[in-house]
């Protein structure tokens, strides 16, 4: 069981994105930022962990409860496999928050980013 589960999303998991609704249930801790850069991957985008600049953040909790199946269809829907990882579209990495400095999971994008549009603002939402 997983308990304390933190997650950090950036995309199309955010509040208001259209796949919020796979983290129906966790509790809504706020936002933050967490070191690295966004690139613009067409209909979603990617994370790279690097010291490139800053990224804005969902924070959930996930349910202590659920036996980590919440968890787990979030890995299905970001592509992570964690026992294929050449099959993995983007890998699950633990990071610290810059400003509340939590311990949170997030997905990292595990392919090539060359020639990719970079977010600059770090934000997916608002990306001017």
């Amino acid at each position: 069981m997983i308990t304390n589960a933190r997650i950090a999303v950036y995309g199309t998991l955010r509040r208001g994105g259209p796949a919020n609704g796979f983290l129906l249930g966790a509790k809504y801790l706020g936002q933050d930022k967490i070191k690295g850069t966004i690139y613009n991957l067409g209909a979603f985008p990617g994370l790279v962990l690097d010291d490139g600049g800053e990224v804005i953040v969902d924070l959930y909790e996930l349910p202590a409860d659920d036996n980590g199946s919440m968890l787990q269809e979030v890995d299905i829907y970001e592509g992570y496999y964690p026992t294929d990882k050449s099959r993995c579209l983007y890998h699950r990495r633990n990071v610290t928050t810059l400003e509340g400095c939590l311990e949170v999971m997030a997905y990292e994008y595990a392919h090539e980013v060359d020639n990719k549009w970079v977010v600059k603002s770090g934000d997916w939402f608002n990306p001017s």
